[in-house]
């Protein structure tokens, strides 16, 4: 769905599952980095330390600019 609609790096889609099939409800394309988000731990279920994360997400769209991220 992200990809649809041109959302890049991260996003979190929310979706309903009704008896007509799935319904877009949200896409939020700033998911948080507090305490009860779900980017933090589901990047350290990856393996990936959420300090990590935010440098390559950096690196990325600074790259897609053509810019520095620092």
């Amino acid at each position: 769905v992200a990809a649809c609609i041109g959302v890049r790096d991260v996003a979190r889609v929310d979706v309903l599952l009704g008896e007509d099939g799935p319904m877009v409800l949200e896409i939020n394309t700033r998911s948080g980095y507090t305490s009860h988000s779900l980017l933090p731990p589901a990047a350290a279920a990856a393996g990936i330390p959420i300090e990590q994360l935010t440098v390559k997400l950096a690196a990325i769209a600074a790259a897609r600019s053509g810019t520095s991220p620092t």
